[in-house]
């Protein structure tokens, strides 16, 4: 599996045609199984401050899962976050009135050829102001013209444009609340959120995809309470680390139903697993250790037959956070 390597980070602003801050994230990168490692530069996010704030702590989550990762090998996500939004407190000028790269190459070509239908069919100068909603539509972003060179120097000063300038905040608000069992297995335990009433929302997953969701989860919190989230992410790995093993004989695992929207592979693996156990419920107890990974990793639902003593180890109050299920299950 490829690893990104992320060497340099850079952010441009301007003012759409409402007065609307648009910013443009700019990154120096290069692939781990592309030879020679060669950085280039490119956008990879162009849109308003929130949906900036949110590109950027999802691509925190990728760090602490080894996706993106710094040449040193040094990189968090709490020192990711921290450089973007140094990038977006001081962003670079950008003209958007210079007209649209249409040479780009890092496209599907009926994608590229969709997008620039779109620019032609709309009938107005082929400019970044004009299109770039057009380019954010089609993830055209290779078609923004670059204002760096590929080592991330800029060519441009700095905009007269108020960038991030967020307000001081001395309280750190409490840890997003939330609910997770744990399970251990061969190689790393397995982490289930769950609602209040010990029902599973999300898949097993191991530490680092439960961190990153939840890294995911925190841009929203950056607006009402700013660079809280290094002591969040913290706090939560060390509850991650400290929750005590679930006794499994408390976890029933249900084979999800056989739906016709299944492909064929999800429907083999729901036969053979309710072939197996049958189609109630059973016991995660029941289940050899040797086999329980492939109960982790297919189509089965999770339920704690008593929450009691679980609630002792809740990680916040009882309303679990609002997860989207695509992400696990």
């Amino acid at each position: 599996m490829s690893t990104t390597y992320t060497c340099k980070r850079q952010a441009n602003v301007f003012l759409n045609k409402d007065g609307e801050r648009i910013f443009i994230m700019n990154e120096v990168t290069y692939d781990s199984n592309v030879f020679p490692h060669t950085p280039g530069i490119h956008v990879f996010h162009i849109g308003d401050l929130k949906s900036t704030m949110e590109k950027i702590f999802s691509y925190a989550a990728d760090v602490e899962g080894g996706m993106l990762v710094s040449p040193n090998g040094r990189l968090t996500p709490e020192g990711y976050i921290k450089s973007w939004i140094e990038c977006i407190k001081r962003p670079y000028f950008y003209d958007p009135e210079q007209p649209l790269d249409f040479e780009f190459y890092r496209l599907y070509p009926d994608i590229k050829k969709g997008f620039i239908e779109a620019v032609e069919e709309r009938g107005t100068p082929k400019t970044v102001l004009n299109h770039y909603d057009l380019a954010i539509k089609f993830h055209a972003y290779s078609s923004i013209p670059k204002t760096f060179s590929n080592d991330g120097c800029p060519y441009v000063g700095e905009s007269t444009i108020t960038g991030y300038m967020p307000d001081k905040c001395h309280e750190t608000p409490p840890p997003h609340p939330t609910h997770f069992i744990r399970l251990d297995d061969k190689y790393e335990p397995y982490y289930i959120q769950m609602d209040e009433n010990g029902v599973g929302i999300s898949a097993p997953v191991w530490p680092y995809r439960a961190i990153g969701h939840y890294i995911a989860s925190l841009y929203e919190q950056e607006f009402s309470h700013p660079g809280s989230y290094k002591a969040c992410i913290a706090s939560f790995r060390d509850f991650l680390k400290t929750l005590p093993e679930t006794n499994p004989g408390n976890v029933l695992c249900v084979v999800k139903p056989i739906e016709s929207s299944d492909d064929e592979y999800m429907a083999k693996r729901k036969r053979e697993l309710i072939d197996e156990y049958g189609n109630g419920s059973f016991d995660l107890d029941s289940v050899p250790s040797d086999k329980r990974y492939f109960i982790f990793n297919g189509p089965v639902r999770f339920t704690l037959k008593n929450t009691s003593d679980w609630m002792a180890h809740s990680y916040g109050s009882r309303q679990p956070v609002q997860v989207q299920e695509s992400l696990f299950l």
